[in-house]
């Protein structure tokens, strides 16, 4: 049995001719995990594969248990990307909006969820 909370096995990820990612394998366990290395490296590429964004060309990633891809998975992730969290282009009702796209809501669901949550606020 893992303690893993995330766990990467043998993952690879292409874009057409170009590989991000070769053979990557990795656990991590709570608490705050820091990913550095040089430009080009993948480490982008990593954490929109285990975020669930991306899907690997050849591997697995589980998030606590599940599929990374699994609503229940995405329950248990946050990301705090470089640079500003939000667009300053949008209001507020459209970075929700956003969000909730990113979570995979469709666009109505989405728009409800957002008024519905700016009408507790």
């Amino acid at each position: 049995v893992t303690t893993a909370l995330a766990e990467v096995r043998n993952v690879s990820k292409w874009f057409g001719p170009v590989m991000a990612l070769n053979g990557v394998s990795l656990e991590i366990g709570s608490g705050i995990t820091g990913l550095v290395g040089p430009n080009g490296a993948g480490k982008t590429t990593l954490l929109r594969l285990l975020t669930g964004q991306i899907k690997p060309s050849l591997g697995g990633i589980d998030v606590c248990g599940r599929d990374a891809w699994s609503a229940r998975a995405k329950d248990h992730i946050g990301l705090c990307p470089f640079g500003d969290a939000t667009w300053d282009e949008l209001s507020g009702r459209k970075l929700m909006r956003v969000t909730a796209g990113l979570r995979g809501f469709t666009g109505a669901e989405a728009r409800r969820r957002a008024e519905s949550v700016l009408e507790t606020v």
